[in-house]
């Protein structure tokens, strides 16, 4: 199995904070929530201040779902950065995948944020890769319902969302 560059045990203490940063604010949406998450992946493992990638994303994902998937409001959106930081149909699509259960959003950005293989994200995330499969075909689904049709086009049928909760697979 090739490794995915996020995973490069050859990468700089530098590169794999930007992207543990990088990771991090696609889960959370915020600066400060990802600052902890990011201490808590660097710092996690016995104290060592430069854990191999990874481990360190592995830190990251455990963080992640430590600090909210057992959360109440789990599926309420998240409160998004400011819509003046990115383009606004990139912060729509940012606020779709904020609005995901966390195991389901954590899945997605290790895939298509990070660039993780189905089987990296299983080891990092101790899941099968039919479980990740199913949570990534579930958030692109859910991000599919959560998002307008492009203008001048008319939505599918059946791109409306029904009365289950997004995120709840």
């Amino acid at each position: 199995m090739s490794v995915s560059p996020t995973l490069k045990k050859e990468n700089t203490p530098e590169i794999t904070l930007n992207i543990l940063y990088a990771t991090g604010f696609r889960l959370t949406g915020n600066h400060q929530s990802t600052k902890k998450l990011v201490q808590k992946a660097v710092l996690r493992p016995c104290n060592i201040p430069s854990p191999e990638p990874g481990t360190a994303i592995k830190n990251l994902c455990l963080a992640f779902l430590e600090e909210y998937a057992n959360r109440p409001d789990r599926h309420q959106t998240i409160k998004p950065y400011a819509m003046d930081v990115l383009a606004r149909d990139v912060s729509g699509i940012q606020e779709a995948i904020l609005r995901l259960e966390p195991g389901v959003r954590l899945a997605v950005v290790l895939r298509d944020i990070a660039g993780l293989s189905y089987a990296e994200i299983a080891e990092v995330t101790s899941s099968s890769e039919k479980e990740v499969s199913g949570r990534i075909a579930a958030a692109r689904r859910d991000i599919r319902e959560l998002l307008p049709a492009p203008a001048g086009l008319t939505p599918l049928p059946g791109r409306r969302l029904n009365a289950r909760k997004i995120g709840s697979h």
